[in-house]
């Protein structure tokens, strides 16, 4: 009998090109895919986060800033959302409170 890997969640599946822009210095492709991710999953806070890197990352500070707010406001608990929430912050020079 085989034995299956690690079940990867859905949302990263969907996250991953996120990240990969992200890491490869794409913001504004890492924005627009997040904008497009967000349009069919409101309420994936990860998403959020890591749109609000880009921002901050493309000189959008305040705009960054606000949208961590918003979802630090609804207190995410999954790790995805609170290590982009962690990475964002100390970009940022801010504490996340």
């Amino acid at each position: 009998m085989a034995t299956r890997g690690h079940v990867q969640d859905p949302n990263d599946r969907r996250l991953r090109p996120i990240y990969d822009y992200l890491d490869n210095g794409n913001n504004k492709m890492a924005i627009q895919q997040a904008d497009k991710l967000l349009k069919k999953h409101k309420d994936l806070h990860c998403a959020k986060v890591l749109k609000a890197i880009g921002l901050q990352r493309t000189g959008k500070q305040d705009e960054a800033f606000t949208l961590a707010q918003e979802v630090a406001a609804l207190e995410p608990t999954d790790d995805n959302s609170l290590q982009a929430l962690t990475i964002l912050y100390r970009e940022m020079h801010r504490r996340y409170s």
